[in-house]
């Protein structure tokens, strides 16, 4: 989809879409790979991914940006309705990241939990600290907003880039979105500016699928 900066774009309209396709997902494989020099795409056991021998997606993909040159902004999101329903870890180990209710909740039944993902580069952890033996790091957003993150990283941080930071927030479900469970979404590629907008073109996966519009297919199985 094209994203339009100046415009804040919060509502997915399948009539701005840019290319649209669906994918028979049973086995829950489907995910957001952000490889190094900055190719994103959707991939997963069984679903179309890759590169065509002229550099072209095989799937659905963009040319973002290197991992070597992170945004400021969020790299990925994830919005999940409704964070009542969701199941509570009595007993967490080392692999689950646990947020307390009670610091995310909101009064309205119908909720959309947003998790944000930020890529943050390696030099950076020397800025991470502990609070109740959570790992945590402030950063300013791109509007300036301080937000304290939970720190995701792999055991040795030196073999990588980078590491996530996390950010988790609730909202009032809009109206337009209450047909969605979750949805997942990218940064953006192929950013143009004409002096007064700025445009980029970002992924996105929807569940469930609210059009009756017969797509081509991400299973590699359908080609």
């Amino acid at each position: 989809m094209e994203v339009d900066y100046q415009k804040h774009q919060q509502i997915i309209s399948h009539s701005e879409t840019i290319e649209n396709t669906a994918l028979d997902d049973d086995d829950l494989a489907l995910k957001i790979s952000h490889h190094p020099d900055g190719f994103l795409q959707f991939s997963g056991q069984g679903i179309r991914s890759g590169k065509n021998e002229d550099g072209t997606p095989k799937g659905i993909g963009i040319q973002s940006w290197p991992l070597s040159s992170p945004p400021r902004g969020p790299a990925f999101g994830v919005t999940i309705k409704n964070y009542q329903d969701m199941v509570q870890s009595t007993k967490p180990d080392l692999k689950e990241l646990c947020v307390n209710f009670e610091t995310i909740s909101g009064d309205e039944e119908d909720t959309t939990t947003i998790v944000q993902g930020f890529f943050i580069p390696l030099p950076f952890k020397e800025y991470i600290y502990k609070e109740n033996n959570v790992e945590y790091i402030s950063v300013a957003n791109p509007s300036g907003v301080m937000l304290k993150l939970h720190v995701i990283r792999p055991e040795k941080t030196d073999k990588y880039f980078g590491f996530i930071g996390i950010h988790v927030h609730v909202e009032t479900i809009n109206d337009k979105w209450k047909t969605y469970e979750y949805i997942f979404s990218t940064s953006t590629g192929k950013l143009r500016s004409d002096g007064n907008t700025t445009k980029g073109t970002g992924l996105y996966a929807m569940y469930p699928n609210d059009t009756d519009q017969v797509l081509p297919m991400l299973n590699w199985s359908s080609q």
